[in-house]
């Protein structure tokens, strides 16, 4: 049995794209049909939710305001990168495609670039604590590192388990290879 298979960074992009953002319409508009869902109603400067998808092609026609979450907002990006650098076990809690929408929004809506630097800086943080987890798995404290049921943590995005996905599902192969010939 093969576990190969991972996704692209397009592939997780498309799919964070689905997530439901909050704009504010500068228009007017009973509920709208599409494929999946309905979305709407639409007033003026009344928030309401919509996919990801939605809002940045409103926002890219100039019909709407997005209202990023607080978890996209200066001052709680800054806290994430400081308590990041302070926590080096565990992960602050970001929404699971954190990593997708800041990249998506920020390219279509944000003009502050430096909060491009600081989600860069936060993503680096948190990559450098995951290749350290697989280091300890790694070397001759494994023995320890199980019995003390080491995993990653929770707030752990999808892009990053998607990152780890080969390393895991290749030693995973070479695992089941050893117990097979253990049983042979």
């Amino acid at each position: 049995m093969s576990f190969e298979r991972t996704f692209k960074p397009e592939e997780t992009s498309y799919v964070a794209q689905d997530t439901m953002v909050q704009i504010l319409p500068r228009f007017r508009c009973d509920r709208v049909p599409f494929l999946a869902d309905e979305f709407g109603p639409f007033m003026p400067n009344v928030p309401v939710l919509v996919p990801c998808w939605l809002a940045l092609a409103l926002n890219e026609n100039g019909k709407c305001t997005v209202e990023l979450g607080d978890w996209f907002a200066a001052e709680s990006v800054l806290a994430t990168q400081k308590n990041e650098k302070t926590d080096t076990k565990g992960f602050q809690p970001l929404p699971q495609y954190f990593i997708e929408q800041a990249r998506c929004i920020s390219k279509y809506v944000t003009e502050d670039m430096s909060m491009h630097v600081h989600l860069e800086h936060i993503l680096s943080l948190r990559q450098s604590k995951i290749r350290r987890a697989f280091r300890l798995l790694r070397h001759d404290t494994m023995r320890e590192t199980i019995e003390e049921g080491y995993r990653l943590p929770s707030e752990t995005a999808c892009s990053e388990f998607n990152s780890i996905r080969r390393f895991t599902c290749a030693a995973m192969d070479n695992f089941n290879e050893l117990l097979a010939s253990k049983v042979s």
